[in-house]
């Protein structure tokens, strides 16, 4: 069992995916991790729960969403350019 650091709750299992997040960020350099899977599977939580306030960039996107309407974001310029 871990300790998920936003909210405190107690997780069971994900040993493996602790180890290489823990890997990560021992590794003292630069690191980007890709999680991808199947849906509702917890992924996003894991992340969020082991890294907590140590995110400094989080991008997600939708399988069937297009370029547009996936950098259609509150933050993004109202034209869509960068």
């Amino acid at each position: 069992m871990w300790r998920n650091m936003i909210d405190g709750t107690f997780v069971a299992g994900r040993a493996a995916e602790r180890i290489e997040l823990s890997d990560a960020l021992k590794s003292g350099r630069p690191e980007l991790i890709a999680v991808y899977g199947r849906r509702r599977v917890g992924k996003t939580y894991l992340i969020r729960g082991f890294f907590a306030e140590r995110i400094c960039l989080e991008i997600t996107g939708a399988h069937s969403a297009g370029l547009k309407e996936q950098l259609s974001a509150p933050w993004a310029p109202p034209d869509g350019g960068f």
